[in-house]
């Protein structure tokens, strides 16, 4: 991604989706039909950007994770000023968007003091002209750039506080779950003990019945008594 991709041409029957790419710390532009739905958007990132479908999780600023079924037409988000936020499970990238934006940036500048240089020193009206012309398009770069620098870094900050209140919503599920495992896990250690007093119960009662059944047989052969 560099400074030239701030320029996006959508067609009538396209909307363009601003993702925010949290790993990175840039904004993505991806262009999809009006019908798209989440997971549209997610196949269609994964073949441009080569960010894998499985590995992506995309949230709200919220945090909250939207339906993969949900049309984005029909929805606040993905805008410009409402980006999704996606975050790559195992993502090991560590280049820098600044840095390629300041690339792009330097790039164009060199380009830009090849044209203009050689107009101011030629004294010539018309060059002088169009090397002005030149140098208020170098400046309103300049500025869009770091505009975009700048929304980016607001961004990332939303991201960040957006993966953290999902994995704090995720916590406290699991704390919830715990606590409804832990109550079943008394009530089986209490249903548990209950067994066990019946056991030693009926085991109480069988030693019983065996000493009468014992003392009836050995009257019975002993003294061939009819108990």
């Amino acid at each position: 991604m560099s400074f030239r991709s701030l320029r996006n041409n959508v067609n009538d029957d396209e909307i363009l989706c601003n993702v925010f790419y949290i790993n990175k710390g840039y904004t993505i532009g991806v262009k999809v039909y009006k019908d798209a739905t989440i997971e549209d958007l997610q196949r269609i990132i994964g073949e441009k950007n080569n960010i894998p479908y499985k590995e992506q999780m995309i949230f709200l600023s919220d945090g909250s994770r939207p339906n993969p079924d949900a049309l984005l037409s029909e929805h606040d988000y993905a805008t410009s000023e409402k980006p999704l936020f996606l975050y790559r499970r195992t993502s090991q990238e560590k280049v820098s968007p600044v840095v390629e934006e300041i690339e792009g940036i330097h790039r164009f500048q060199t380009e830009f003091l090849n044209i203009v240089e050689p107009a101011i020193e030629s004294q010539n009206l018309n060059d002088i002209k169009q090397a002005a012309a030149k140098t208020l398009h170098f400046a309103n770069l300049i500025v869009r750039v770091c505009t975009k620098v700048v929304h980016d870094h607001k961004f990332l900050a939303e991201g960040w506080s957006a993966m953290v209140a999902y994995l704090d919503d995720q916590i406290s599920r699991l704390y919830r779950r715990y606590g409804r495992l832990e109550s079943i896990m008394k009530k089986m250690e209490t249903a548990k003990a209950n067994s066990n007093s019946v056991l030693e119960d009926f085991n109480s009662v069988f030693d019983k019945l065996r000493k009468v059944i014992f003392v009836k047989f050995y009257l019975f052969y002993k003294y061939k008594i009819c108990l």
